[in-house]
């Protein structure tokens, strides 16, 4: 997303790296960025003995495929604008010649109709505006009725067939240029019931490669507004669209559901042997991972640190929820003979002893599993026999000292023949619920011989009685996240909302509409308007936009939508895509705080704000600003003010300015930020005083220590009226006077 110097991926177990080059006219370029860095992956595969397929490899090729793309990057090429990636040539002309074939036939075979139909949508993903060449075809098979075991003729209408021969025709165009370039300013666009509107900013190259980049690829169909949420949106400017949720169910919209993420798991366990936990979990429907241990694959080996690491990094993301850990006790029993370690010296007497060395590690693994559980709040469970004498060792006690618990158990009451009694030490759960130590009124029988091996397994009755705790737990966390959890998700994020906010903006196109419409087909037509003056100006660029539709927005994205009305618009957008190498990206833009929402009411558009110097981040941070995304309206508001009060963001900025603009500026963010702390400083009992004197002097760090005295004058007489009024309690009267003190702030540089 920063950088288009070198992309690289991994896809199941293909390496890719592919680099931008000058043009060479070597065959194969060995000195690329791409070639030396997949040497390096090389290395890496060969110094941890991973076997690759050397004869596969592909080495500083101009014309090659990765991921079921063809790049053609060929010199010839390239010296006319033109780097295509799309489906090989090859079997996009193949499958139109099937397709046109299949078209002039009034029948089709369900299967056949559906595997032609998967590869035209999967060579549209490489040109999305192609994606509204179908729609009748999506028709011809009811998903309820399709069995691909059992092919059924089905008739073709004309009007599908209509589409499959205009995509064979079209089916050279199935590709993106990946040369185009982009242009310097981002647009924005808006709609009401009455005029319609463009803006136009410009901004640094990186923020318009940044913007494009991060901005949504994929699109999606949402349902068009309803009558009263439209006559809301054309009304008030807080109106927030929000994505499928709670209220478009409530509404009688469907829901979509979310395709679950891989490598997320309820539950682990770790040197597990029989996996008799796993085996209960998974039937009470807790998603389960692998059990790691050495018995079932070298692989699962908790002393290899990249397992460790795994798992580390696993607990740490919240991946994983709860972790049940049993690092063998071999030389830890006091039943080992003969003895390597004592409960004096529970680290062993030779701890370069082979067998003592390996027993060391594996229980350090262990007991370092549990400190990350209790540090990332993840339920773990460690277990050893009650007698162990690992029991005794420091890292164990520093465990019980940081907050986790043990509690002892006998097999004997869980329905064991033996009495074996283990100790269990829990990190964030209620170990007491397993405490049954033996009621001493029934025979055991002697673990030796062929019970040994056999007793190290969990009884049926303390397994069942450890899934239901790990499921207990997990089923308690994630009640009180569906209770207390507040609902963040939306539409915003920190780039989007700092572009419309920083942007000089300028009325580039304001015009009324002839007829009456919904709001969201005149917001897509507001885009296609922009996109038509793009066309009339050489085309062949990558654009940024902004949206205040939800709805527009991602309907052109996606490249098709449900609604017919909707339809007709995306046609003549794709048409102009693709006659003159458009690529479009939006972003969504709060009706608040889009420019071009002012040119349809005829307003004024207003002058850009401080916040967080865009124009002079460098690019890493405006990586920064684009993650932080999927917010609502007030989480948005809440999380700006973060950034705003962070001085690590504007003051790596500042200190590109000269020291007379640096002090104009620190002086406009001063008050902005004084602004914005001002109201919850005394509700929250804050120390508004410390934080403006803390403002200050990073702003005066930014410039190596120059600011302005009267600045330095004025922000202490304003912490020493904040001091006295936050003993006496707030006022009213005390923000009119500090009001005055600011706008004179104004005046000082």
């Amino acid at each position: 997303m920063l950088e288009d110097r070198a992309v690289d991926g991994l896809v199941i177990d293909d390496f890719f790296v592919i680099s931008r080059e000058r043009i060479k006219h070597e065959v194969c370029d060995l000195n690329s960025l791409s070639s030396l860095a997949l040497a390096e992956a090389k290395q890496a595969y060969s110094d941890h003995q991973l076997l690759g397929s050397d004869d596969k490899d592909v080495l500083g090729s101009a014309y090659f495929k990765v991921c079921g793309a063809e790049i053609v990057s060929l010199p010839e090429n390239v010296k006319e604008g033109m780097v295509a990636c799309g489906s090989p040539y090859e079997k996009r002309m193949a499958l139109a010649m099937l397709t046109a074939a299949v078209a002039a036939g009034p029948y089709t075979t369900d299967v056949l109709h559906a595997c032609m139909l998967g590869s035209w949508v999967s060579m549209a993903m490489m040109r999305r505006q192609m994606m509204v060449l179908f729609h009748e075809v999506f028709r011809v098979v009811p998903n309820e009725e399709f069995d691909s075991e059992a092919p059924v003729l089905r008739s073709l209408r004309r009007s599908a067939a209509q589409e499959l021969l205009l995509a064979a025709a079209l089916a050279p165009m199935f590709a993106s240029n990946l040369a185009v370039p982009f242009l310097p300013s981002i647009f924005s666009t808006d709609a009401s019931m009455a005029k319609g509107g463009i803006t136009e900013a410009e901004f640094p190259k990186e923020v318009v490669e940044i913007a494009w980049r991060s901005a949504d690829f994929k699109g999606g169909n949402p349902p068009m507004l309803t009558p009263s949420q439209a006559l809301l949106s054309t009304h008030d400017e807080m109106f927030e669209e929000v994505g499928q949720g709670a209220e478009d169910f409530e509404q009688g919209s469907s829901l979509s559901v979310e395709r679950p993420l891989g490598l997320r798991f309820d539950f682990i366990e770790v040197c597990g042997g029989a996996g008799t936990v796993t085996k209960r979990l998974i039937a009470l429907s807790v998603v389960c991972g692998p059990v790691l241990d050495i018995a079932i694959s070298a692989a699962y080996n908790v002393a290899n640190p990249l397992v460790l690491s795994w798992l580390y990094y696993m607990m740490e993301s919240g991946r994983l929820a709860s972790l049940l850990v049993s690092p063998p006790c071999t030389t830890f029993s006091p039943a080992a003979y003969p003895p390597l370690r004592s409960y004096s010296i529970p680290m062993g007497f030779d701890v370069q002893e082979p067998r003592t060395r390996q027993g060391n590690v594996l229980a350090n693994a262990g007991l370092s599993l549990v400190f990350v559980g209790l540090r990332t709040r993840t339920f773990t469970l460690g277990e050893q026999p009650r007698r162990s004498k690992m029991r005794w060792l420091r890292q164990w006690r520093r465990l019980l000292s940081l907050g986790a618990r043990e509690v002892h158990l006998a097999s004997c009451m869980y329905g064991s023949i033996h009495q074996k009694e283990f100790t269990f030490l829990g990190a964030h759960m209620k170990v007491e619920l397993l405490h049954r130590p033996c009621s001493r009124d029934h025979p055991h029988v002697r673990i030796q011989g062929g019970f040994t091996k056999a007793s190290a397994v969990y009884c049926d009755g303390l397994a069942d009685a450890l899934a239901e705790l790990f499921r207990a737990h997990l089923a308690a966390k994630k009640d009180a996240e569906r209770r207390l959890d507040i609902k963040t998700e939306g539409l915003e994020d920190m780039l989007s909302n700092e572009i419309c906010l920083a942007g000089k903006w300028r009325t580039s196109q304001a015009w009324r509409w002839k007829k009456e419409s919904h709001i969201n087909i005149l917001e897509t037509h507001a885009v296609l308007r922009l996109l038509r003056s793009a066309a009339q100006s050489g085309g062949d660029c990558r654009l940024v936009y902004m949206c205040d539709s939800h709805v527009a927005r991602s309907v052109i994205t996606r490249g098709r939508s449900s609604a017919g009305s909707l339809r007709l618009v995306l046609e003549k957008i794709s048409a102009v895509c693709l006659a003159y190498g458009i690529y479009p990206r939006g972003r969504f833009a709060p009706t608040r705080m889009n420019s071009a929402d002012h040119p349809t009411r005829d307003s004024e558009i207003p002058a850009e704000l401080v916040g967080l110097l865009l124009h002079l981040l460098p690019r890493h941070l405006v990586g920064a600003l684009a993650s932080i995304s999927g917010l609502k309206r007030w989480s948005s508001n809440w999380a700006r003010l973060a950034l705003l009060l962070n001085p690590t963001f504007w003051t790596l900025s500042l200190s590109k300015l000269p020291p007379a603009s640096m002090l104009q500026t620190s002086s406009a963010l001063l008050i902005g930020l004084w602004t914005l702390t001002l109201p919850w400083g005394f509700q929250e009992r804050a120390q508004p005083s410390t934080l403006l004197i803390a403002l200050l002097c990073s702003c005066s760090a930014a410039v190596g220590g120059v600011v302005c005295p009267r600045l330095v004058l004025s922000v202490l007489a304003m912490a020493t009226v904040l001091e006295k009024q936050r003993v006496k309690g707030f006022s009213w009267r005390v923000v009119a006077k500090l009001q005055k003190q600011l706008l004179s702030l104004e005046r000082l540089c």
